[in-house]
């Protein structure tokens, strides 16, 4: 993501503002390719790996449901302390933003959905 238009302290700066406590992008392994103000998730590492991993297979479970429903746009889980926000953003990448549970849901699924336009740009045409 640095080879974007935007700058890593703008990211979290307007993450800031809607409640955003970390973004993350994994690869369809749940694989960490890029991530942004991960030092406000207090979890250990082997805890963080496990999210990614259970993230992305729940992604990759729902596109077994897209004949029958359509393909999914993004999964919004609420938990008693956070929420969390997932969405393919290409073919092997999702983009995971986990929330304070007072940030606003639809403010938090348009960030993501402009952050996959961000990203469609600066990777159109590449191969991910």
């Amino acid at each position: 993501m640095t080879s974007m238009s935007i700058t890593s302290s703008e990211v979290e700066s307007q993450m800031a503002q809607i409640g955003i406590m970390t973004l993350t992008i994994i690869n369809k392994r749940g694989r960490v390719i890029d991530s942004f103000g991960e030092g406000k998730m207090s979890i250990s590492k082997e805890k963080k790996e496990m999210l990614f991993i259970q993230t992305a297979l729940q992604c990759s479970m729902q596109d077994e449901q897209d004949d029958d429903f359509g393909k999914m746009q993004f999964l919004l889980t609420k938990r008693d302390k956070s929420k969390f926000v997932c969405k393919q953003i290409s073919k092997d990448r999702i983009v995971v933003a986990i929330a304070t549970n007072l940030s606003d849901d639809i403010a938090v699924i348009q960030y993501v959905e402009n952050l996959k336009k961000i990203y469609d740009q600066a990777y159109s045409g590449v191969n991910t």
